[in-house]
């Protein structure tokens, strides 16, 4: 069973099996290989000049039979051949960058994670996270959760430039922060008033 549309035949899985006049058989480059470019452009140049070898490799192998077309033909593979292996390198940096990152990200998360232990376990008196009480960890749960879905609305706003929506969520943020406050301070006797 096919289905046609504007972009081309879909079969019944939604495989496309014919893409006329898209961005991709255009110009060659498609909507995937504009976002790796934007989320890793070394790699992405990378590839670009490897595409750019293996065309080269294949004007070379059109050309007339000869002693030229064989010297253009094994010139054209060692450029494929060391495009591959730029791309290769590229993409390991690009890994190391990430693993680096996310292993900082980690640290810095932990700190955080302690930095905010320290805070709450002085006020409330306990040395254990497990020694927190219910009603306060529940709390403290329902606080964290909230505040991280503001957090992904004013992201989310501030990426579309929808200034209307970021200052609500900055604002329900405020709101959050207050009503928190105020519900530690009443689980807690007023030990934990300053405590988020």
């Amino acid at each position: 069973m096919e289905r046609k549309t504007t972009k081309g035949t879909l079969a019944a899985g939604g495989i496309v099996l014919l893409v006329a006049g898209s961005a991709l058989a255009q110009d060659g480059m498609g909507s995937m290989m504009a976002a790796r470019m934007a989320a890793n452009p070394e790699v992405a140049e990378a590839q670009m000049e490897a595409r750019e070898a293996r065309m080269a490799l294949r004007d070379a192998r059109m050309m007339p039979a000869g002693e030229d077309r064989d010297d253009a033909v094994e010139e054209a593979q060692e450029d494929v051949e060391d495009a591959r292996e730029e791309v290769l390198e590229a993409r390991n940096d690009a890994r190391e960058e990430r693993v680096e990152a996310r292993h900082e990200a980690r640290q810095s998360a932990r700190a955080e994670r302690r930095e905010r232990w320290e805070e709450l376990r002085g006020p409330l008196g306990v040395e254990q996270p497990r020694a927190v009480p219910p009603a306060v960890r529940a709390e403290l749960r329902v606080h964290a959760r909230r505040m991280a879905k503001l957090q992904r609305i004013s992201d989310l706003a501030d990426g579309a430039d929808d200034d209307t929506n970021e200052d609500r969520a900055e604002r329900l943020m405020e709101r959050e922060q207050a009503r928190h406050r105020a519900r530690m301070q009443a689980l807690t006797g007023g030990a934990a008033a300053e405590v988020e």
